[in-house]
């Protein structure tokens, strides 16, 4: 691991881009259903099963971010990232 590498993971950029890509999938899914965030009980409660059930599936299956980005190549990310850009951006 480089030293730009390690004060990266150091840093928590990575954390924040899990966190990000975490949102865009929560938004296009809540899309996808047909869920708006002006329908605030419906919407808060969907919203905390999501992030409750994301964590849970991510800590079972991914130690820790750096674990995770480090199974994954950049070229993957970067599509990963677009398709829930695309997902959180439907309507």
């Amino acid at each position: 691991m480089g030293i730009e590498t390690a004060s990266r993971y150091e840093s928590g950029e990575d954390a924040v881009r899990i966190m990000k890509l975490k949102n865009f999938i929560q938004v296009g899914l809540m899309h996808y259903y047909g869920i708006e965030h002006n329908e605030n009980e419906k919407a808060a409660k969907w919203i905390d099963d999501f992030s409750s059930k994301f964590n849970n599936i991510f800590q079972r299956r991914i130690e820790t971010e750096k674990d995770f980005l480090d199974r994954c190549d950049k070229e993957s990310l970067v599509v990963i990232e677009e398709i829930a850009g695309e997902l959180g951006s439907a309507k």
